[in-house]
């Protein structure tokens, strides 16, 4: 009987441990729903681990609730916690001849994509991405100018910025464009800056 007790304690205590390695996993945050009403809760969307991995649908716990539930892009505008906030995008990529192209299109599926910056005439997303071979999570950044129907993605890895893809992307702002050819800007911010802070005033939103 006693061990019995003892292997039931046992028991116990390791279930309380694994159950509290799993909820300090969830971060304090919010929820966009589909109202956008902003629910405020815990959110986890990732396991961190040795295997890094990325939900397709999110985990929250509403504020006063006990057990979680699951959000897809499709279910939501978007959710955030700390400093890092998300948006439901329908995003589609399409591939001819090796370039890549990455167009809002409502007809499919959404995705979460991570907000960076936002203001009247461009956002700054980045897509986040696990490395098959290594499972660990990286991302890479994308711009999308308003009223447009395509983002562009800014970099190509180490290799820097993607130059002659963000002169035809800016081709309206010759400025710009010269900047960025002649390397003038080097980096995602550079472009992000001067096209808000110059080029917009002069082109107008669509």
């Amino acid at each position: 009987m006693r061990l019995f007790k003892a292997v039931l304690l046992l028991y116990i205590l390791l279930c309380i441990q694994i159950s509290h390695a799993q909820n300090s996993s969830y971060q304090v945050g919010y929820l966009i729903t589909a109202e956008r009403d902003t629910i405020s809760g815990w959110v986890k969307d990732r396991d961190n681990g040795a295997f890094q991995s990325l939900y397709k649908r999110i985990r929250f716990i509403a504020n006063g609730n006990k057990r979680p539930k699951r959000y897809g892009p499709n279910d939501i505008v978007g959710y955030g916690y700390g400093n890092t906030h998300f948006l439901s995008v329908p995003l589609r990529e399409e591939t001819i001849f090796f370039v890549t192209r990455y167009l809002i299109d409502e007809s499919q599926d959404k995705i979460f994509l991570k907000l960076v910056r936002r203001n009247k005439h461009i956002t700054y997303f980045k897509k986040e991405f696990v490395w098959d071979d290594n499972d660990i999570i990286d991302e890479y950044p994308l711009f999308y100018r308003h009223g447009k129907k395509e983002l562009v993605r800014v970099t190509q890895g180490v290799l820097g910025l993607k130059f002659k893809r963000l002169a035809e992307y800016f081709n309206d702002c010759p400025e710009l464009v010269e900047l960025i050819l002649n390397q003038k800007i080097t980096t995602v911010d550079g472009v992000y800056n001067y096209f808000s802070t110059t080029c917009s005033e002069s082109i107008p939103l669509n």
